[in-house]
């Protein structure tokens, strides 16, 4: 897990591989993700403020949340944001008092979502 109450800065080139082979969780107060190539991210994003995101032809395996995007989010080439409720399940393990999971259903399936606790 990563942790900053500051800004978070990812600039990846070539085939980089971040979360592998264990997922990781990236938890920022403010981020700027820029990344080249085909680049990949296994975990959890979750970001205050997020002024740029930029990921051409990566991805991100598992799930993004940010509360404001203040210059958008840029998606080009074969971009995929992609979630992955196993990588969620691993990190809600690996941190059991960071995250809650709470039941919900959907089209009459009990499915798990996450729910992060107070980190301040």
């Amino acid at each position: 897990m990563l942790y900053t109450p500051n800004t978070l800065t990812i600039d990846t080139h070539g085939n980089s591989q971040i979360g592998y082979p264990n997922p990781t969780t990236l938890i920022a107060g403010n981020a700027s993700i820029d990344m080249h190539g085909t680049a990949s991210i296994n975990g959890l994003f979750m970001i205050n403020n997020l002024s740029d995101f930029s990921i051409g032809n990566s991805s991100v395996n598992g799930a993004l949340y940010v509360n404001n995007t203040s210059d958008g989010i840029n998606l080009s080439g074969n971009t995929s944001i992609n979630f992955n409720y196993a990588i969620l399940q691993t990190i809600t393990s690996a941190f059991p008092n960071l995250f809650n999971p709470i039941n919900c259903y959907f089209q009459g399936q009990q499915q798990v979502m996450l729910n992060a606790v107070t980190l301040y």
